[in-house]
């Protein structure tokens, strides 16, 4: 039967612990290093802007449908009713 000193002396023996942390260590290595390359500045989109100033009401749906169909992504409305747009730049 193992005694608390008997489990102290396994656990905290310096072979075995050493051992246990190589592979933490390692994979704490690649986790840091890795997260890297999803910060990487090669990736970004460059986008194009365009802004539609004030389009008539009823006119919105099939302007949008139609800017929609080009590759054009509503961002939001701004003042004044205008409307802004972007898309990957081509």
């Amino acid at each position: 039967m193992l005694d608390r000193n008997s489990i102290a002396n396994y656990v905290f023996n310096p072979k075995i612990m050493k051992t246990s942390l190589i592979p933490i260590a390692l994979l704490t290595t690649v986790l840091v290093l890795g997260s890297g390359c999803a910060t990487s500045h090669s990736h970004l989109t460059a986008w194009e802007y365009k802004v539609v100033p004030n389009p008539p009401f009823a006119k919105r749906e099939s302007l949008f449908n139609d800017l929609g169909k080009e590759g054009w992504v509503l961002v939001g409305p701004g003042q004044n009713d205008d409307f802004y747009f972007k898309r990957p730049k081509k």
